[in-house]
């Protein structure tokens, strides 16, 4: 009796195993079935629709709880990555992460676009920039579908201003100090309008939700009303 519920035993755990080798083999081919059909709808997308396709892909992402947006946090993922691993492969999967409005784009970008692996534990050493002058990869990447012009008012929107892209000083002197008159060239205008957006969402997620909304509605560009009063 003991012999006969050990071979039970073992052929239950192998029955465990090979499920488990089947079931990832089945998620492998998936991927790889996803990451085939990504890679054919991007490369017959214009860089308007990849804007819109992009955007698309953070809001489904911040809806099923994968990304978390947070303010001044690039991109990071909890679980430790192997190194040498593939991004794409690593965001269809499905992993949790946090990132930024601009860390968001660019994860999603980069479950389109499969140009990148894992040279860390995990992404939170990615920046935009390796300092002030040099841009870096990751930055690059996303210049190749969004204006410099459309990063930063993203990022400014989301940030409030205090990330990476801060507003001109005398933006920052009128919206934060007393006494100072309100700037009424176009630039100016749009930096105080990226702080009522800002301001208008306190969460987090919403706020990032709402940039990609707009993106979407836009037809693939962010866009923010402009008042050239001099209130």
């Amino acid at each position: 009796m003991r012999k006969k519920l050990s071979l039970l035993a073992l052929s239950l755990k192998s029955f465990i195993l090979l499920a488990h080798e089947v079931a990832e083999n089945y998620e492998i081919m998936s991927i790889q079935e996803e990451i085939t059909k990504r890679n054919e709808i991007w490369k017959s997308s214009n860089t308007a629709q990849r804007r819109v396709l992009v955007a698309k892909d953070v809001i489904e992402r911040l809806n099923s709880n994968q990304i978390s947006a947070e303010e001044g946090n690039w991109c990071s993922f909890p679980e430790e990555q192997k190194e040498g691993e593939s991004v794409q492969e690593v965001i269809l999967k499905g992993e949790r992460c946090s990132a930024c409005g601009i860390g968001s784009i660019f994860l999603s970008l980069i479950s389109y676009v499969n140009q990148l692996t894992f040279t860390d534990k995990d992404l939170y050493g990615f920046n935009m920039m390796t300092d002030y002058e040099n841009e870096t990869v990751e930055y690059k990447k996303l210049k190749n579908v969004f204006s410099d012009s459309q990063l930063k008012l993203i990022e400014q929107s989301f940030e409030g201003g205090r990330g990476f892209f801060e507003f001109d000083s005398d933006v920052q002197d009128y919206l934060f100090y007393d006494d100072y008159d309100k700037p009424t060239y176009r630039g100016a205008a749009i930096q105080i309008a990226a702080l009522r957006f800002y301001e208008k969402y306190p969460s987090e997620n919403e706020r990032l939700k709402a940039i990609m909304e707009n993106i979407v509605e836009n037809g693939g560009a962010f866009k923010l009303h402009a008042d050239l009063r001099a209130a």
